[in-house]
């Protein structure tokens, strides 16, 4: 899977060639582990990834945007951009609109940007699963 750091930079670049006034990516990544059982036994594991990206484009006063989950590539960050740029370009002017805030020093407190996401595995649930295997060895009795 695309970086997601990557997604965000493609998509400002795209709206920016395009002439958008304003541009926000967000990229939402997620991971979740699975454990299943059956007859006391577990049956199936996994570890699930997850992605939903949302483009909002700023053309003046107006605005548009665009959402889409799973695996999201250039192409599809590309698509994202100017689909929000032709609603922004055919949308009314907001009537609350007010610039976007500068770039600036991020807080020393926040993750730096270039990390990749945090990704949950099956070790999260082994204090889960050993005191459940003790609990299934008695019920078997």
């Amino acid at each position: 899977m695309i970086p997601a750091q990557d997604l965000v930079e493609r998509g400002l670049d795209t709206a920016a060639a395009a002439g958008a006034d304003g541009c926000i990516v967000l990229v939402d990544e997620g991971s979740h582990a699975d454990v299943r059982f059956a007859l006391n036994r577990t049956t199936t594991n996994g570890v699930h990834r997850a992605r939903s990206v949302s483009v909002i484009a700023i053309e003046g006063a107006s605005v548009g945007s665009a959402s889409r989950s799973g695996a999201i590539g250039d192409d599809g960050v590309v698509e994202m951009v100017e689909s929000a740029l032709a609603d922004a370009r055919q949308a009314p002017p907001a009537e609350d609109a007010f610039p976007l805030v500068e770039a600036g020093e991020a807080p020393e407190e926040s993750r730096p940007y270039g990390l990749e996401p945090g990704l949950t595995d099956a070790t999260v649930l082994e204090g889960v699963l050993s005191a459940l295997a003790g609990v299934f060895r008695r019920a078997e009795v």
